[in-house]
């Protein structure tokens, strides 16, 4: 039985995560799998007791449970980690105390819900490793360990004894559940470190969170080490075709909805001005295109507010300026007032607004709706701005690049059309290899 560690300070959690190793782990998933199918996956029948064959049955699809349930951990947590890196990354210029309490927070929620789907596939490994030494023990008190175990396909015969089934399928189980009993102190350690920094009231987040012991610049490495393990281990579980949640529908999450990354009150409307964001499915699964879809919620303006027009920005940035740094451009989808119109969130359905596109550069794409004076003028007509739409787009990368989206608000006042703007911005890591970021947000007036 693997015995638990104690993470009870930020040097311990850079020990444990210098040491954690989460690979063997796909690994015994693909071996369980070879070796349990062939016996309960016959296409001929099985020349074998049916006692086995239900016995190995459900061991296969209590793993089975046991590795989606790890599949699941990965998935938050590496979202978590991906936000928290964000986070980090622009921690010491111009903090944001309510923005960064609130990315903290879902930091802390994804931590919390990976955890607990470790803990309940470290539970179920840890009885299954109980009942096949139990039923192989009464298999064998039958027939004793050397016995013939063999399954006759429509070209092979595969056999085994007892025995060596046994030993395969004990030493692959109790691999699983130590890597899961590994991922369970981590995540444990993490949740009681984040939990007593955000209950601590000495530390005030209009202070960079580089101050923190636990952020500090030393803890850097061991925040960016322990996300590339994790997304190492969901490479290598699909790698390995051992990722259970894509074949079962029934049993996977529910869709991931748009992650909101800003919500700025816009003067002279009718509230906020909302930016989300998702990765597109959209998009074709080719290496170094990375699909976006990003969804703005744009406030009614007031009678006599004086807005023209609103135009969304999107612009990427490498992470180096190093003239031999990796290149990187965007491709427009969404570049007809049709396409807006046709997608299921566009709202009001009855909108027919005055859009055009542009792209100044490879790196950045502009999309803009304007507001006619007659048309404002005309209260009947049909509204020429969207209360929310849908802009798609993909980002050719092979390196991690910042993503910058924006949308700019401009308003004519007064006799001499005084002009001025309100600009929310806000500043997505995008990974070519993992779910995209949470983001740093900023609103700016002009």
């Amino acid at each position: 039985m693997s015995t638990s560690t104690s993470i009870d300070s930020p040097t311990s959690l850079a020990t444990a995560v210098r040491t954690y190793n989460p690979l063997p782990f796909p690994e015994a998933v693909k071996e369980v799998m070879k070796t349990v199918s062939p016996f309960i996956n016959s296409d001929n029948g099985l020349s074998m007791d049916g006692e086995i064959s239900q016995s190995l049955k459900d061991i296969e699809e209590r793993f089975v449970q046991a590795v989606r349930h790890m599949c699941l951990m990965v998935k938050h947590t590496v979202l978590s980690l991906t936000m928290l890196c964000s986070i980090l990354a622009v921690s010491n210029t111009k903090p944001n105390p309510s923005s960064t309490a609130k990315l903290l927070r879902r930091v802390a929620e994804g931590f919390l819900a990976g955890n607990a789907c470790a803990r309940d596939a470290h539970e179920q490994f840890t009885i299954l490793v109980t009942d096949v030494e139990s039923q192989f023990n009464l298999l064998e008190q039958k027939s004793g360990e050397d016995c013939v175990i063999n399954v006759s396909g429509n070209y092979t015969t595969i056999k085994s004894t007892s025995k060596a089934l046994r030993g395969a399928i004990a030493l692959h189980l109790k691999e699983s559940e130590k890597v899961s009993l590994a991922t369970v102190d981590i995540l444990t350690g993490i949740n009681k470190l984040l939990r007593t920094f955000l209950e601590d009231e000495s530390f005030s987040l209009k202070e960079p969170l580089t101050k923190a012991p636990l952020f500090s610049l030393d803890m850097f490495p061991t925040w960016k080490g322990l996300r590339e393990s994790f997304i190492t281990f969901q490479s290598e579980i699909r790698l390995q075709g051992a990722d259970p949640i894509s074949d079962a529908p029934d049993l996977s999450p529910l869709p991931p909805q748009p992650l909101e990354l800003i919500s700025a009150v816009i003067p002279k409307t009718s509230g906020a001005c909302v930016i989300a964001f998702e990765r597109s499915d959209n998009s074709p699964q080719v290496s170094g295109t990375t699909g976006i879809r990003v969804v703005i919620a744009i406030p009614v303006p007031q009678r006599g507010s004086g807005l023209t027009g609103v135009r969304i920005n999107a612009i990427t940035e490498g992470q180096s300026s190093s003239p031999d740094s990796p290149s990187y451009s965007l491709n427009n989808k969404s570049t007809t007032a049709a396409q807006l119109v046709k997608d299921p969130i566009f709202e009001p359905t009855n909108c027919r607004p005055r859009f055009s596109t542009r792209q100044p550069s490879k790196s950045t794409l502009q999309w803009s709706l304007s507001r006619s004076l007659l048309r404002r003028l005309r209260r009947k007509s049909a509204p020429l701005l969207p209360t929310k739409l849908a802009l798609s787009f993909d980002v050719e990368h092979s390196t991690l690049v910042n993503l910058q989206l924006n949308v700019v608000f401009t308003f004519h006042r007064g006799i001499f059309r005084t002009r001025s703007s309100h600009i929310v911005s806000t500043q997505v890591p995008v990974d070519p290899c993992s779910p995209t970021s949470n983001p740093t947000t900023d609103t700016i007036s002009e």
